[in-house]
């Protein structure tokens, strides 16, 4: 199984980097071997049966980071303009209301969060 370079470059990334260091890749089409060159305060060989082996997780983890950003993405649309939700929490301090509480309630109820 042969990945793309682009996404053998995000595995690396998400599973192999050193924090503070730059990591660069080549990619050996005529072995399979994909080595990561860190810079000079230190090497790492990863081959790409190892890289190949974390694509099943990093499509788990992928996926999951997609399915929150959509979450975000309803709830910031649902939750309608700071100018509106500041004039909710003002009628709800003058009116002893909890509008504003209970709309927030509402769009996180109605946009969970993915498990």
């Amino acid at each position: 199984m042969a990945l793309n370079h682009p996404k053998m470059r995000r595995i690396l990334d998400k599973y192999w980097r050193v924090p503070g260091r730059s990591l660069t890749s080549q990619w050996d089409g005529n072995n399979g071997t994909l080595q990561a060159y860190f810079d000079a305060q230190g090497v790492d060989n990863v081959t790409a049966s190892a890289v190949i082996a974390k694509e099943s997780d990093y499509d788990t983890w992928l996926a999951s980071v997609r399915a929150l950003q959509t979450t975000y993405a309803a709830r910031t649309e649902a939750y309608g303009s700071i100018g509106d939700q500041l004039d909710m929490q003002y009628h709800d301090l003058v009116d002893g209301t909890t509008t504003w509480k209970d709309h927030v309630a509402k769009v996180k109820s109605d946009n969970a969060k993915p498990e």
